[in-house]
């Protein structure tokens, strides 16, 4: 099912809006009737998996040291 909502009225319909776009509904924001955006949901981040890619990045040894002085172009 299709919502359309006025862009000036969004406002006033906010909660509507994205109670409609999370549970799955396609919320068209429209201008005089004129489609100009589509509301949708988040996607979660889910899926990641830690030490997917063991050695991929390694931290050596020298990561905690300052950083010197060059690093930082505005520093006075």
């Amino acid at each position: 099912m299709r919502t359309d909502i006025e862009i000036q009225d969004l406002s006033a319909r906010l909660d509507e809006a994205l109670a409609l776009a999370n549970a799955g509904e396609e919320v068209i924001l429209v201008a005089n009737g004129a489609p100009k955006a589509k509301l949708v949901p988040v996607e979660s981040a889910g899926g990641r998996v830690f030490d997917l890619h063991p050695g991929a990045f390694v931290v050596g040894p020298e990561f905690d040291d300052p950083l010197s002085d060059d690093v930082w172009p505005n520093k006075r």
